[in-house]
């Protein structure tokens, strides 16, 4: 993950190589599952989001199996990334709603304030503004709990996309 979000993303690929063929070598879908997420997030950086895709529903299909439904909340808002770098706004609206009612069921604070956030982006790109906007203001308000650098630029990008900040 820090390779890929330092933009070095050959490093990160053998990296998450290695990672998932230890997995492999262990046959643990636990570590599979959970590494795929990671996967799909650098296929996507890496411009191939339709690998990305084929990772993030792999791995919810493990999490589901497993019995995870916090880790097959995060493939799933991964599979609506990856749905929206494809330029389907609709599918990634259903996977980020999913994720979104897992989150805030499991009252996991953090992933929901980022996938209300990826939800909001999706329905701004599909012309819903106002809900798009609805969405980003509690995912800035839950994010104002966590005083870290990584919140306080995640609340930041909100600013940035909120017409009225």
């Amino acid at each position: 993950m820090s390779l890929r979000e330092l933009g070095h993303l050959d490093d990160a690929r053998q990296a998450i190589t290695r990672a998932l063929d230890i997995a492999d070598k262990h046959t643990n879908r636990l570590w599979t599952a959970h590494w795929l997420v990671e996967y799909a997030r650098l296929e996507r950086a890496s411009g191939r989001p339709a690998i990305a895709l084929e990772a993030a529903h792999r791995a919810a299909t493990i999490q589901r199996t497993i019995g995870d439904q916090s880790r097959e909340a995060l493939a799933l808002d991964e599979a609506g990334e990856a749905y929206r770098a494809l330029g389907q706004p609709e599918e990634a609206v259903a996977f980020h709603r999913r994720a979104v009612a897992v989150h805030r069921q499991l009252h996991d604070t953090w992933q929901l304030a980022l996938a209300l956030s990826h939800l909001a982006l999706d329905l701004a790109e599909d012309s819903r503004p106002e809900e798009a906007r609805q969405h980003w203001r509690e995912a800035d308000s839950l994010l104002a709990g966590f005083p870290d650098f990584r919140a306080a630029n995640a609340r930041e990008h909100i600013h940035g996309l909120l017409p009225d900040q």
